[in-house]
């Protein structure tokens, strides 16, 4: 990708996921820089994941607390986490594009070449989107559409897991979220393409497939593979998907290959 992109990851325990699914993400950058920000992980340090990574940051302490799935008095939960994970870009002018994932989501190894043909095609015709690799059963209801091709959706929300934004689009949601004085309570994922006006250009196919059925994710029944997988997933994520499951869930000794 000819623009450079800071590729920005929150992490909060799960380490076997997170690991599997970093690892792919780091090995498949091209020349993104991967930023991880870990939350104040109880079941592990930062060493855990600094390999999968650029830098790896712990969080500043949270006054309150905001993590939903357990009583950690430090972290700062992954709403106050993406707006941190916004202005941190801001402070950093090397890079001008900023892709937010989580550390449960596992990318096609063309993910970065996908990104750039569509900021390419859209700098071409003038209008610059923010862009979701993620095509998710959440957010496929009609009322969500506002408009589609055989391959592109126009989408009014996308899943947190997959989010590009330009430079001036960060600046704006930055400016916006500012005006509350205090970080907002609802949905990060809404807010920020609320802020800008503007639709997100969606990947009809799925580049990204979620495994957030283990155990601490915020809202996928441990167990439940289904609830919130990819709708139309490339044909490398359907071919992992069953030995990553049989590898979480202890079947498999060790993690399958990337």
């Amino acid at each position: 990708m000819t623009h450079r992109t800071l590729i920005a990851v929150p992490a909060y325990n799960r380490l076997k996921v997170s690991q599997l699914c970093l690892a792919g993400l780091y090995k498949n950058r091209k020349d993104a820089v991967v930023h991880v920000y870990n939350d104040h992980s109880t079941e592990y340090t930062n060493d855990a994941l600094a390999a999968y990574c650029d830098e790896i940051f712990l969080l500043p302490p949270s006054e309150k607390v905001v993590v939903q799935m357990e009583s950690n008095r430090d972290g700062m939960g992954v709403q106050n986490l993406r707006w941190y994970q916004f202005r941190d870009f801001l402070k950093r002018p090397d890079f001008e594009l900023l892709y937010l994932t989580d550390s449960d989501a596992l990318h096609d190894p063309c993910f970065m070449e996908v990104l750039a043909q569509l900021v390419g095609m859209m700098e071409q015709s003038g209008k610059v989107l923010p862009v979701c690799l993620y095509n998710s059963s959440f957010h496929a209801s009609n009322d969500n559409l506002a408009g589609q091709t055989k391959r592109l959706l126009l989408r009014k929300t996308a899943p947190g897991i997959s989010h590009l934004y330009t430079r001036s689009m960060v600046e704006k949601i930055v400016y916006e979220l500012d005006k509350f004085g205090t970080d907002p309570d609802y949905n990060w994922d809404y807010h920020a393409p609320n802020a800008l006006g503007l639709p997100i250009l969606t990947t009809n196919e799925s580049y990204i497939e979620h495994f957030g059925a283990v155990a601490g994710s915020m809202h996928t029944t441990p167990g439940d593979w289904d609830r919130d997988r990819a709708l139309n997933p490339t044909p490398y994520l359907r071919s992992r998907r069953q030995d990553i499951i049989n590898y979480l869930t202890g079947v498999l000794p060790s993690p399958p290959s990337l």
